[in-house]
């Protein structure tokens, strides 16, 4: 059973790896091509093609090669940022309350006040190295995203998966003997 030539929705991934970079796809008829490990790939569904190429980030952009599809990875981002806002704003609140608590507690006990404004300093300061931890977390989380590729470009994808069918198919029944004719057993001319 022959597979499907897969659909035309890319998704944008980045290797972990980046000693295992390799040139882009578009670029590599330049000379000067780059090496990337930014990777565009098909979704994996049963019966279809499972298709990838590297590409440069850059590509991602030009609408002559490719269009986003559902959010782009800006929208995304700022989705986030927006949810991250939020969990800082009620994480701030928290804090408050608790401060405030700990501000009673103090006018009621007077000796300990300097203690907990030693234990509040630390605990301050690591808030604040584990907030810093996480927005950089962020920063290095890679962008993904998908992505439709001009009719043109996704012909020659496919172009390329037929031939690749083709050549496979002929190897094939290269290596068949009962594909070729025997040699005939009878003299001519009887």
């Amino acid at each position: 059973m022959a597979l499907k030539l897969p659909l035309n929705h890319y998704t944008h991934r980045i290797i972990a790896d980046a000693s295992a970079a390799k040139k882009c796809w578009v670029c590599e008829m330049v000379p000067s091509y780059r090496m990337v490990t930014s990777v565009l790939i098909t979704q994996d569904e049963p019966g279809y093609y499972r298709d990838f190429f590297y590409v440069c980030p850059s590509h991602l952009k030009d609408s002559q090669f490719c269009t986003p599809i559902g959010p782009t990875p800006e929208e995304l981002k700022k989705a986030a940022d927006e949810k991250l806002k939020k969990e800082l704003e009620e994480e701030v609140k928290k804090e408050y309350e608790e401060k405030m608590k700990r501000k009673k507690e103090k006018e009621k006990e007077k000796k300990d006040g300097d203690k907990d404004k030693k234990d509040e300093e630390k605990k301050g300061d690591e808030g604040d190295k584990k907030k810093d931890g996480e927005e950089k977390k962020e920063d290095e989380k890679p962008v993904t995203g998908k992505f439709k590729l001009s009719s043109r470009f996704y012909d020659t994808r496919m172009n390329r998966i037929r031939q690749q069918e083709i050549q496979k198919r002929n190897q094939e029944i290269l290596r068949n003997p009962m594909a070729f004719p025997s040699v005939p057993t009878r003299n001519p001319g009887e």
